[in-house]
Order: structure tokens, then C-alpha cells, then sequence
């Protein structure tokens, strides 16, 4: 594939929850840091900090998607919101959990590979758009919004915290997968966090021979 990056890539089929999943993933994601660097430090790539962690197969990803198929009356049948979507996985299990799913990221290398994963795995068209939860839209809510591994940089906890309160319905839930980052508490220490009911749930994944302790954070408003 190519575009901004040059890189190869090679089909996974992910058995999660019991179900089969097909991922094409980036076969050396640690090529594509070294791209972006090459590009020099004046780049608007380098200098907004327009990472690829894209093209990585987070296991936080692979936790949200376990956690969605595992807990299907949580999602189904209600308008789903996937944020930094990556590869897509997260979203795709989502669909495979019977929700109205929109996948998104604020990269668009992260929205093409999300929307060639999704047609791997359904027959339908992909819900995939840009989004910048810095920039949120007006007019439009979900009753779910999920993210995988989104709270690495409390840079960005109170945009995300904003996000939140303006994207999600009356009522409705944020599912949050993290690998225990040393950033997460400080989050949830945010005035606008503490008016959501916060329950907590850690699976074990193994991803590339490597096991993670994954926290999911299930927040509801009060």
C-alpha cells in the first residue's frame, strides 16, 4: 500500500470471543515512526505529533473487541461511536455485536486501512469518517462511544472529557480499554469524569506472544 507512508501489510484472522475476525495489518509499523521522522522536524506531521500509532494491532483493541461480544445487550441495536479507531477492530466487533456502528480517527491512513478491514469481514458498507474529538460536531450524539488505548497523553483528557459530554446521549455509555498507562487516573480526576458511574473490569490478552493486563472502564453519567 502507499500514500503519505510507504508500507506492506498481511491479512490476520483474529479468533475473539469465538468469532473469527480478518485484520489487514502493517508487517513493520516501527517503519512508518521512522517515515514520519525522516520528514524533518519542521513537518506539520512531526510538529502536531500525527503519530502512526495506527498501523500498530493494539491489545487494548483486541480487549474492547472480547469485552463487546462478550457483552452484547450493552451495544445492540444502539448508535455506537468508535474513536481512534486504528485498524478498526474495536468497530468491527461492535458490528459483529449487532450496534449502529460509526468508526472514526483523525487520521486519514487510520480511516482507509479501518474501512478495507471492515469490507474484509461484512458485506455492507462502512460508517468511516475523520473526526478530531479536539473539534467535536454539532448536532449529532450516540448512546455509545467507545476507545481503545486513548488515554496515553493527559494532553488530551480534558479535550476528551468535552467530547464526551457533548457527543453522548442522556444516559448513555462510554466503554474505555487501557493497558494500565500511567496517564489513565489522572483522567478520571477531571470534574466533568466525576459525574459518571465508573465500573471497572480487567481481561488478560495475548497479542504477538506478549500478555497484557487490560483495564475496561464501563462510565455511565449519573
Amino acid at each position: 500500500m502507499s500514500g503519505k507512508y510507504q508500507f506492506e501489510t498481511t491479512v490476520l484472522t483474529l479468533t475473539i470471543a469465538g468469532v473469527l475476525i480478518k485484520l489487514r495489518t502493517v508487517l513493520h509499523p516501527e517503519t512508518l515512526f521512522d517515515q514520519m521522522l525522516e520528514k524533518g522536524n519542521n513537518h506539520d506531521d512531526v510538529v502536531n505529533e500525527r503519530i502512526p500509532y495506527w498501523a500498530e494491532l493494539w491489545p487494548a483493541s483486541i480487549a474492547m473487541a472480547e469485552f463487546l461480544l462478550n457483552n452484547r445487550h450493552l451495544s445492540e441495536g444502539k448508535r455506537l461511536l468508535e474513536i481512534g479507531c486504528g485498524l478498526g477492530l474495536a468497530g468491527i466487533g461492535a458490528n459483529l455485536s449487532n450496534a449502529q456502528v460509526t468508526i472514526s480517527d483523525y487520521l486519514q491512513e487510520a480511516v482507509d486501512l479501518a474501512k478495507i478491514n471492515w469490507r474484509l469481514n461484512f458485506d455492507t458498507p462502512p460508517n468511516v469518517r475523520l473526526l478530531d474529538w479536539h473539534f467535536p460536531p454539532d448536532g449529532e450524539t450516540f448512546e455509545i462511544i467507545i476507545g481503545a488505548d486513548v488515554l496515553y497523553d493527559k494532553m488530551n483528557h480534558s479535550a476528551l472529557s468535552i467530547f464526551f459530554d457533548k457527543m453522548l446521549v442522556p444516559g448513555g455509555i462510554i466503554i474505555l480499554t487501557d493497558p494500565k498507562r500511567s496517564a489513565t487516573g489522572r483522567f478520571f480526576e477531571l470534574p466533568k469524569m466525576q459525574e459518571y458511574q465508573n465500573q471497572r473490569h480487567t481481561i488478560t490478552v495475548t497479542n504477538k506472544g506478549a500478555t497484557s493486563e487490560i483495564d475496561i472502564f464501563v462510565l455511565q453519567k449519573i
